[in-house]
């Protein structure tokens, strides 16, 4: 179970590094629990009104020790590029799937795979693009003839269901032998173009993906994490009966 917990005292009393002493210390700080000097939240506080979805994920980043990590997992194709992130301490978590959209991989993606994340996952961002040796494109130039936006689109018709099925076994194998991965039930989210991924993903690997959606906006997160967490309420309901 989550915790906030808020730290108030006068400005140079050591709130901030009582803070970090206390979210670093497992004896006193259970898993994702959130401890936050008050002045901290103040500052942070008019960001959040403007764009209030982040708030949860400032907070918990804040809080939360985080392990990013790149990684080429072998294929039968070559050797893919993968973004992992999830909370250091408190696993292991349940696997998501994150499949990009055309443009490819960039940091908004991986900020996106890092919400996901911070909420108790162990998120795993590949670069379906390996084949072509392409991993981060640059920004896309919205004219329909810029030489960048061809080459994106040559990108996107170069993979397919079966080849990206393919590179979602050897996750899926890579994340089994994983100590933070949970070995229960997996979730599968594709980005855009890749919505057909990850349903195909959970209809090809039904004993492993439990949930699927697409998402053609970032907004789209919180609803996929709350589909995320009903699976596993009622997974964990029907332990118990």
């Amino acid at each position: 179970m989550s915790r906030l917990v808020l730290i108030n005292g006068t400005p140079g009393s050591g709130k901030s590094t009582l803070a970090r002493r206390l979210a670093a210390d497992p004896a006193i700080s259970p898993p994702l629990t959130l401890v936050l000097d008050i002045d901290v939240v103040r500052g942070m506080l008019g960001r959040w009104l403007e764009t209030p979805g982040d708030a949860g994920m400032l907070a918990r980043r804040h809080a939360l020790a985080m392990i990013d990590q790149q990684i080429d997992i072998a294929t039968k194709d070559g050797r893919m590029t993968t973004f992992i992130t999830h909370p250091e301490r408190g696993g292991p978590y349940p696997v998501v799937l994150f499949f990009m959209d055309a443009p490819g991989i960039r940091e908004d993606l991986r900020d996106m795979a890092r919400r996901l994340a911070t909420a108790g996952y162990y998120v795993m961002l590949p670069n379906l693009y390996y084949r072509s040796g392409e991993m981060e494109l640059g920004p896309i130039p919205r004219e329909e003839d810029a030489p960048l936006r061809k080459k994106m689109f040559d990108l996107m018709y170069s993979i397919d269901i079966p080849r990206v099925m393919q590179d979602t076994r050897a996750l899926l194998d890579f994340a089994a032998t994983q100590p933070a991965a949970s070995k229960g039930p997996a979730g599968a989210m594709g980005y855009c173009m890749s919505g057909r991924y990850a349903i195909n993903a959970a209809a090809n690997f039904p004993g492993r993906i439990a949930a699927a959606a697409q998402a053609a906006r970032a907004d789209a997160l919180p609803a996929f994490e709350a589909a995320l967490q009903d699976v596993y309420t009622r997974q964990a309901q029907e332990i118990r009966a």
